[in-house]
């Protein structure tokens, strides 16, 4: 790395700035004016490249991709990667661990682009011999880029307050992306990975009310059998169980934030049934609602 890619790295693996180590960020900014071809390599992280200009060849998984300008993917952790046959390749890399990144979700997991970028499970991609990734629309570009810009400022010369700044342009930059995606690649021809991005989507926005298997069936052109297979392979869990872990988290928050009733935290979490709730929520935290309220309230 050169001394002009050190001004503008935060580095993921020792979570601080190179020449601030009381800085803390596990987030790493590298903005590459000319990416030249390079051997296969790792990461312990989630890579997010942006293609700014020229084109190349990404090997990613044994698959070989064309990029060019305004071309966006994600590599996960551990997948194995190479650039070839680059011709004026200039890209922006923030490479990052989403689990220890103090971000807060918020909506974001309302967006299937959120699932596709971010939160899908590194092997569900592996067997698929395939990446996440689509291709901007110029007006969206433009907009990436300014926060972009703003980030390589911030890292090359950083004042108090830098952490909270790039935080605050790493989660615009996010939200944009996650937003773009279902424009990006289509809902009338969307892959595999599309359906099932749109899928839980639909579940984190509508968990609330009453959602049987069928109701799923009739969102994907898919079989139960596959929907199941695929839905575990993607998110580790089977799609009722996700479900029921959507309902259970919602419960844990209004009995963590709100003095609502057992009975009526259960309607509003998706549950018919206030004693299957108890039981459901006693089996995942190991204390009943109750419990769970009193033991949150004396930690406050």
């Amino acid at each position: 790395m050169n001394v002009k890619e050190k001004s503008l790295a935060l580095y993921l693996s020792h979570g601080r700035f190179e020449d601030a180590p009381e800085i803390e960020l596990p987030l790493f900014v590298k903005i590459l004016d000319s990416q030249t071809e390079c051997e296969d390599h790792t990461h312990d992280f989630a890579e997010l490249v942006i293609v700014r200009q020229g084109t190349g060849v990404l090997v990613c998984n044994n698959v070989s991709r064309a990029i060019t300008a305004r071309d966006v993917f994600v590599i996960p952790p551990g997948a194995c990667h190479r650039y070839e046959k680059t011709a004026g390749l200039s890209l922006a890399n923030l490479m990052f661990s989403p689990r220890r990144l103090p971000m807060p979700k918020l909506d974001l997991p309302l967006l299937p682009g959120y699932h596709a970028l971010f939160m899908l499970r590194n092997d569900f991609f592996a067997d698929q011999k395939t990446f996440p990734g689509f291709s901007l629309a110029p007006e969206l570009y433009g907009t990436l880029e300014n926060l972009l810009q703003m980030m390589r400022q911030e890292c090359q010369k950083p004042q108090p307050g830098v952490n909270f700044r790039l935080m605050g342009l790493f989660m615009s930059l996010l939200g944009n992306l996650a937003a773009a995606y279902p424009e990006s690649t289509g809902s009338s021809r969307q892959s595999e990975t599309g359906q099932l991005c749109g899928l839980v989507a639909f579940m984190n926005r509508e968990f609330h009310r009453k959602i049987d298997f069928t109701e799923l069936l009739d969102k994907v052109p898919m079989s139960r059998s596959t929907l199941n297979r695929n839905f575990v392979r993607a998110t580790g869990e089977t799609p009722m169980r996700y479900l029921l872990k959507l309902r259970l988290e919602h419960a844990a928050s209004l009995l963590t934030h709100t003095d609502t009733s057992i009975t009526e935290i259960a309607v509003a979490s998706g549950f018919e049934d206030s004693n299957y709730f108890s039981r459901a929520f006693r089996k995942v935290y190991h204390l009943s609602p109750r419990e769970f309220r009193t033991l949150r309230s004396r930690q406050a």
